[in-house]
């Protein structure tokens, strides 16, 4: 892809980790792939959001808004190649 995109960062290329850039400054986002149980063949649930500022943990209610929706999505696009490479 030659789209625009955020560098992404991971360990175990089941959650990965960018930063969204725009008015409302910086904010990490987070990009998890989830095996469902029992499923073959294999199945994943895929989980985007920001990083809540307390628990670290991810949350998927919160819209930043930060006027970068295309980079976002193709930086996901990316991520979702990466673990399609790993799998």
């Amino acid at each position: 892809m030659n789209w625009e995109r955020y560098n992404y960062y991971t360990n175990n290329y089941q959650a990965y980790e960018f930063f969204s850039e725009g008015p409302k400054g910086r904010i990490r986002k987070l990009v998890v792939f989830t095996k469902i149980p029992d499923t073959d063949p294999s199945i994943y649930n895929l989980a985007i959001g920001e990083a809540h500022p307390v628990t670290g943990k991810i949350d998927d209610e919160i819209i930043s808004n930060n006027r970068d929706r295309d980079i976002v999505l193709a930086t996901l696009a990316n991520t979702i190649a990466s673990f399609y490479g790993y799998i």
